[in-house]
């Protein structure tokens, strides 16, 4: 059996990777510039690479891959939002608290989620609003476009800054899972036991928000996560989309590469 995986890297295609990595490490001071067998690299300190192949136009996003966004952990989601705000070449996402179009630049500046299942339905925000409940405040998630129009979301409060996740979609989030797990002994996420008859489950009938689509966004079955030693690298959710994405998005190299801890090691030497 293989040993257990580590996330080793995003391969992303920028038109100038300089720049390109340039605006990462701005945005997150944790990261550095790198280089790694000669291609460009934003070194995150968790021993994670984004790497960037120089292209002559910018990376099409249409169709939609599937690859959906890639996440960071901050200290202080709401002091990166006041200092986003500052910066020009920073552009900020609005998720949408309704499909009436209301919206917030961070997720704890809407109704809280019930349990661990992120987002309301139109049900729930009609029940929350019966109830005057109001926004959490505090840490939440936000999202930014990158360049070469990376969706990139960042996420606190977290004890540390660092790369956290690529968040795919799925037409079987599960069955996703489980090919990581048979094909490259991906450990799972502590806490975390789906079922045999969680596989091939319906996506849900409800959308909910905030969301960056106004529609907003299914997100059952519930999402599932493939863990790097402590570091939760991979996410995966059903969309709306789903059933029209790539059906095996596990092992492109475009998109991410497993490596083992000890190709990890080596490289390391």
């Amino acid at each position: 059996m293989l040993p257990a995986p580590g996330f080793h890297h995003l391969h992303l295609n920028s038109v100038d990777p300089d720049r390109a990595i340039d605006f990462y490490t701005r945005q997150f001071p944790s990261t550095a510039k790198g280089n790694w067998g000669g291609i460009p690299a934003l070194e995150s300190p968790n021993n994670v690479l984004v790497l960037f192949s120089k292209v002559d136009t910018p990376p099409p996003n249409k169709p939609q891959s599937a690859i959906w966004h890639f996440g960071w952990h901050v200290t202080d989601a709401r002091y990166n939002l006041a200092i986003y705000k500052q910066r020009p070449e920073v552009e900020l996402l609005p998720l949408y608290t309704t499909d009436e179009g209301g919206s917030v630049l961070i997720s704890s500046d809407t109704w809280p989620n019930i349990g661990n299942v992120l987002g309301l339905t139109k049900a729930q925000i009609a029940e929350a609003k019966a109830k005057g409940v109001g926004p959490a405040g505090g840490g939440g998630f936000s999202y930014m476009r990158g360049p070469d129009d990376a969706l990139v979301e960042y996420a606190g409060n977290h004890p540390t800054e660092r790369f956290n996740h690529v968040h795919l979609y799925q037409e079987d989030p599960i069955g996703a899972l489980r090919w990581y797990q048979e094909h490259l002994n991906a450990p799972m996420r502590p806490g975390y036991a789906p079922t045999a008859a969680d596989s091939g489950l319906i996506r849900g009938l409800d959308r909910t928000w905030p969301a960056l689509n106004r529609e907003g966004m299914f997100r059952t079955p519930r999402r599932c996560r493939v863990r790097r030693r402590v570091d939760d690298v991979v996410r995966q959710s059903g969309t709306t989309a789903a059933s029209q994405l790539a059906r095996a998005a596990a092992g492109s190299h475009r998109s991410q590469c497993l490596r083992s801890q000890r190709v990890d090691r080596q490289i390391a030497r």
